[in-house]
């Protein structure tokens, strides 16, 4: 079950990443960078390229599902809403992150609702993955 969910973290943090990159193309906004951007953080800053903007985005979807898998899910029981609502909260570092790489969108509530769609989206995923096979 530790590697099946160390799988689908990839997957889902890959599917994520894509997801929001291609939306980021349709509509302007700036997901990529968003969701890739290293720049704010003091020893990665240096290290801000796409091959290292992406790995260090597949280890957070790893720890994340981790999380997801050995705690969220012995607390709660799962189920479709629990993995909605997984990805929604996560969604949240939006506010975080923002500020620092795109501070225009900080207090736009459309792009941030797009953002959390695609959050609630890769949590469903996520659910059904772990709880697969």
């Amino acid at each position: 079950m530790f590697i099946r969910t160390l799988v689908v973290g990839l997957v889902t943090g890959l599917l994520l990443g894509l997801a929001l990159s291609g939306l980021g193309w349709l509509t302007g906004y700036p997901f990529d960078l968003i969701l890739l951007d290293l720049s704010y953080i003091p020893l990665a800053a240096d290290y801000n390229v796409g091959w290292v903007q992406w790995a260090a985005h597949l280890v957070v979807a790893l720890g994340v599902a981790l999380f997801y898998r050995y705690a969220v899910l012995r607390l709660f029981g799962g189920g479709a809403w629990l993995g909605a609502v997984y990805g929604i909260l996560s969604s949240l570092i939006y506010y975080v992150i923002t500020p620092y790489v795109a501070p225009e969108l900080t207090a736009d509530l459309y792009s941030f609702a797009l953002w959390a769609a695609c959050h609630a989206g890769y949590g469903l995923l996520l659910d059904r993955g772990v709880k697969a096979g």
